[in-house]
């Protein structure tokens, strides 16, 4: 362990600091280090109310390992502070007439019982605390949330978008929820959204109105027919809603692949349409490439042109 290290940690136990030891250990493990180095001991709890958690911490070198570990000493209750004394002394013979000798004796074998007593709960205790450090560490990565996949797993069982996302995108997706039946009424925000999340530019613009061709059993017969009731003039309907055009780009050539069928991005795009676009709109998906890459190029050994697409006369 670094010393510089070891004094910040040591300067959080000052006069004026009442941290809970656990909080101590799980920001000291946050730090990359081996999480089995810090240990959480109880000491005696009879002043735990009139004091702070932490008595001292202290860099201790165990010899079994030859390894350094990081001591926080603690004023907090051990289990044998809950358990009857009867358990662990056993009364001397009140009878018998005692002298001094055998009352400072009886004390040095009650504080010897209690030392083995103490140490006997010990491993139970340090188990019973990692608990502790393991939810503090646990929160502590929701306040991390761009290092961390702790939020993402919370909801990635009710939104499915979130299995393509990476951890930016999926921070930016949870603050927009609330307030997505907004973005679905402004074609702007749609369209912002959509950048955002993608990360390259969206545009989403209105088009025309969709025709519906009617099937030959369906258009107009004569005699059979009523004009306004069951048919209408015309081998074709429109709708009420014009169809919406998003546009995509400009794109590099190694943007343009996450988009093609099955790829990261297109899944994204495909999610973002029925989160964010209403369901009574046809949808017209077009991509444009940066005239960068769309300049007039013959297909060779590392690349295939395509007219119209990644090249142009």
């Amino acid at each position: 362990m670094e010393t510089g290290k070891l004094h910040n940690i040591s300067l959080i136990n000052t006069l004026d600091t009442d941290f809970r030891a656990e909080l101590v250990a799980a920001g000291f493990n946050s730090e990359e280090q081996d999480m089995e180095k810090a240990v959480i001991v109880r000491q005696r709890g009879d002043i735990r109310n009139v004091s702070k958690d932490i008595n001292k911490i202290e860099l201790t070198y165990s010899g079994y390992d030859l390894m350094e570990y990081l001591y926080i000493y603690t004023n907090r209750p051990s289990i044998y502070d809950s358990l009857p004394e009867g358990l662990f002394h056993q009364p001397e013979n009140a009878r018998k007439q005692r002298t001094q000798e055998d009352i400072i004796s009886e004390i040095r074998n009650h504080r010897n019982e209690e030392f083995f007593a103490r140490k006997y709960f010990q491993p139970f205790e340090i188990v019973l605390d990692q608990v502790l450090v393991d939810a503090q560490i646990y929160e502590q990565r929701f306040d991390k949330a761009y290092f961390y996949e702790n939020l993402k797993d919370i909801f990635i069982g009710h939104w499915n978008i979130l299995r393509y996302l990476n951890l930016k995108q999926v921070l930016l997706f949870i603050r927009i929820i609330p307030v997505i039946a907004e973005v679905s009424q402004s074609l702007d925000l749609i369209s912002k959204v959509m950048e955002i999340i993608l990360d390259c530019p969206v545009k989403v613009l209105e088009g025309k109105k969709s025709g519906k061709s009617l099937p030959d059993e369906k258009k107009i017969a004569l005699g059979k027919w009523k004009l306004g009731i069951n048919s209408v003039l015309g081998n074709s309907i429109n709708g009420d809603n014009v169809d919406l055009e998003i546009t995509i780009g400009p794109l590099s050539t190694g943007q343009m692949k996450l988009f093609e069928s099955n790829a990261k991005n297109r899944m994204i795009l495909n999610e973002l349409i029925d989160f964010v676009i209403p369901f009574d709109r046809n949808i017209t998906v077009k991509y444009k490439l940066s005239d960068e890459d769309t300049k007039f190029r013959l297909s060779d050994k590392t690349h295939k042109a395509y007219l119209g697409i990644n090249t142009r006369l």
